[in-house]
């Protein structure tokens, strides 16, 4: 008999999420105390501190810069549907 593993469908974070589990690492609490509390894997937040520092973390395809949208992208969220 084979056992079928069932996938956990993955996760998306806004930015201003990534940008707060950040900011207290940031201030000096450990990043699996911090994973804990906001019931993160310890990996996840480690990624995105890791990527927060060299400017390349993003949020469902758009780069978070100091919490700051781009006009492009307030273009895009702007636009009427089709």
């Amino acid at each position: 008999m084979r056992k079928t593993i069932k996938k956990i469908p993955k996760q998306e974070y806004t930015a201003e999420f990534k940008e707060q589990a950040i900011k207290q690492v940031e201030m000096g609490k450990s990043i699996g105390l911090v994973a804990k509390e906001l019931g993160l894997v310890e990996h996840t937040l480690r990624n995105w501190v890791k990527l927060a520092a060299v400017g390349k973390l993003t949020v469902a395809g758009t780069k978070v810069n100091d919490g700051m949208v781009s006009q492009e992208t307030c273009s895009r969220i702007d636009a009427p549907l089709r």
